[in-house]
């Protein structure tokens, strides 16, 4: 989401709003899904989504006998089908909302403070169930989420005191990997969504001057 963000105000991409689908559309398209949802069932899809995308896609993934049983909009849908996961990977998910817009498998490791086995296992269900998604990136072990409501969805049901401490966690774990200062702006979110105000501003403030440096050393070189 960040990037779309960064992408779209340097002009280098253009967001695109996507209208809703028609019902018709829907059921169309539900009767060529593998295996495909025709009858009664594709009409009460096509109501309960409105013809938004990805709700719809979400109540795909969700259990089939659990669609009928959950009430309410994509929040509610998203934190149904997390509440159905194993308590390791609704842990992760959490875990993995506040680490930002991607995350990796060792800093999972090392905020959850597991044996690779049980982080493995509960990255595996997230994966699967589709809630996040290996990234198209050249690092391994990379990934996000499916969606940025997904990550929304999940992160607004943690919380706060939880997601303040996962923060301070994060940071303390980005502080002890951190080599120059590659993270140094990551770190600085990471202590200000602590609410550790003072530390953010040292952090930012020196992540600035490192920048800085590398640009007047690049300019210099030239």
């Amino acid at each position: 989401e960040t990037l779309a963000r960064d992408l779209c105000a340097s002009g280098h991409a253009d967001a695109l709003a996507l209208a809703r689908l028609r019902s018709d559309e829907v059921v169309t398209m539900l009767a060529r899904a593998e295996p495909p949802v025709v009858g009664a069932e594709a009409a009460e899809l096509a109501r309960r989504s409105e013809g938004h995308p990805l709700f719809l896609t979400e109540l795909l993934r969700d259990d089939p006998a659990a669609r009928g049983q959950v009430g309410g909009g994509i929040v509610e849908l998203v934190d149904s089908r997390l509440a159905r996961c194993s308590v390791e990977a609704q842990t992760l998910a959490r875990i993995a909302t506040v680490c930002g817009d991607s995350f990796d498998l060792d800093l999972l490791s090392r905020v959850a403070g597991w044996d690779d086995g049980t982080l493995v296992d509960g990255l595996a269900e997230l994966l699967e169930r589709q809630f996040i998604r290996a990234t198209a990136t050249h690092e391994r072990g990379s990934y996000t989420f499916s969606h940025a409501l997904v990550q929304n969805a999940i992160a607004g049901a943690m919380d706060p005191g939880d997601r303040r401490r996962t923060h301070r966690i994060i940071a303390r774990v980005l502080e002890a990997r951190d080599a120059g200062s590659r993270y140094g702006a990551e770190i600085a979110r990471h202590w200000a969504g602590a609410h550790e105000p003072q530390r953010a501003a040292e952090t930012f403030l020196a992540a600035a001057r490192a920048s800085a440096a590398v640009h007047a050393h690049h300019e210099a070189a030239q």
